[in-house]
């Protein structure tokens, strides 16, 4: 069972729509009384058919069917035990979004207008949720990212200094191109990103004679 849909991707077709008219069209409902349990009872009817015969039930045909089983709990005031029961058919069908119950209907029936602008403004609730969600995820993404770059920038600048400690025991004045030894191009611009930042925490002294010229580093005692 697919246990995270794509919401943004979902709610963009209009798959859901062509389904739901050609329900009402082939029950022939009257397009001004719809009677929103009989049109969920259905629209559950038609999704299981497709899984029974192994064809691809889209995602947003899922989501509707799912929103119209809540219109019916929410329409026919249905007790704790049937509500549970309608839950689990909703389950049966995909992990879904939580969904908040929507159109709350006095009447036995709504136009098939409503039913559609009803399940829309849904949709479009599902899908700024989905991007909000998806802009968190990023970020925390990102921010996990930054965090583990800093641990490893940390990490280069304390071995770059600890290297830096140890041939000061032999010379105090130490080229920075002593310590490039068999390092390629990326290495250098590293231990060159790391001689800064040790330069910046005043725990070296580092400078040059010439323009583009040797690096000289001493140690602050």
């Amino acid at each position: 069972m697919q246990t995270e849909l794509n919401l943004l991707k979902i709610v963009e077709k209009p798959e859901w729509k062509t389904v739901l008219i050609d329900l009402v069209r082939r029950n022939k409902m009257n397009i001004w009384a719809i009677d929103v349990a009989k049109l969920a009872r259905e629209y559950l009817r038609y999704v299981k058919s497709l899984e029974a015969t192994n064809l691809k039930v889209p995602a947003n045909v899922m989501l509707a069917c799912s929103i119209l089983l809540k219109m019916k709990a929410a329409q026919l005031k249905l007790p704790k035990e049937e509500r549970d029961e309608t839950h689990e058919e909703i389950l049966s069908i995909a992990e879904l979004p939580e969904l908040k119950p929507v159109l709350r209907v006095k009447e036995a029936t709504v136009t098939l207008d409503e039913l559609i602008k009803a399940i829309d403004v849904v949709m479009e609730s599902t899908k700024r949720k989905a991007m909000k969600k998806e802009i968190e995820r990023k970020a925390i993404a990102q921010m996990l990212v930054a965090k583990a770059n800093m641990e490893k920038l940390t990490e280069n600048i304390n071995e770059l200094y600890e290297r830096i400690v140890k041939l000061s025991y032999k010379h105090e004045l130490l080229r920075f191109s002593e310590l490039l030894a068999g390092k390629d191009h990326k290495e250098i611009i590293k231990s060159f990103i790391c001689l800064l930042f040790l330069h910046s925490q005043k725990k070296i002294i580092a400078w040059q004679d010439t323009f583009f010229g040797e690096i000289y580093i001493m140690l602050r005692r």
